[in-house]
């Protein structure tokens, strides 16, 4: 099973690369709209050579020598090894691609550029945070003072307006292009108007 799964890291690669086999490409360039391959001979070098690895530990193992009871335990370690390699190898920049927040962090620069204050990040998860710390040098706090808000809840939001008795607007809403069900939120928060007695 190892090798079957060895084979198909290797085709989707191949599509990737070269657009061979068409369909499988077509596939690929429709999961990841915008995506730009880029061949790196090192990577290539490394991961075909842990697959020559792999298929020498293969042929010893199905050789006729003795049955050693920790040959089972080889294959099962060595074929984890070729998953892991060919994947951080060959895969990495398109699962890179797929999972970065990197293109978001661009755009929400983009849009509160002249803002001044800091953003509130009280309703986003640790990588995300992680993420926008790393690709931004935005004011993030997790401070409900701040004068924005960014979450990927709306639900969340308005209860916070409604518990802190303020008014939220929304400034700007995106995902990531792999990501269909995550949407990103940034709220101006503001006082709410007192009623004129």
């Amino acid at each position: 099973s190892f090798t079957i799964i060895a084979l198909a890291i290797w085709i989707i690669w191949l599509a990737k690369v070269t657009g061979f086999p068409e369909s499988t490409a077509e596939n690929l360039s429709r999961l990841l709209p915008g995506f730009q391959t880029q061949f790196s001979l090192m990577a290539f070098g490394i991961a075909l050579l842990i697959t020559g690895v792999w298929l020498a530990i293969v042929r010893w193992r199905t050789s006729r020598a003795p049955k050693e009871i920790w040959r089972c335990l080889i294959i099962s370690a060595s074929g984890t090894t070729l998953m892991w390699v060919l994947l951080m190898t060959l895969w990495l920049p398109t699962i890179n691609y797929a999972k970065t927040y990197r293109d978001v962090a661009d755009r929400l620069v983009q849009i509160i550029a002249n803002t001044p204050g800091c953003i509130d990040t009280s309703n986003l998860g640790p990588a995300q945070l992680a993420s926008f710390s790393y690709f931004t040098k935005l004011t993030l706090r997790d401070d409900p003072s701040c004068n924005l808000m960014l979450t990927h809840s709306s639900q969340e939001a308005k209860a916070y307006a409604s518990l802190n008795k303020k008014k939220i607007e929304l400034l700007w809403e995106d995902r990531r292009t792999f990501d269909r069900d995550e949407r990103l939120r940034l709220y101006q928060i503001t006082p709410a108007r007192s009623p004129h007695v």
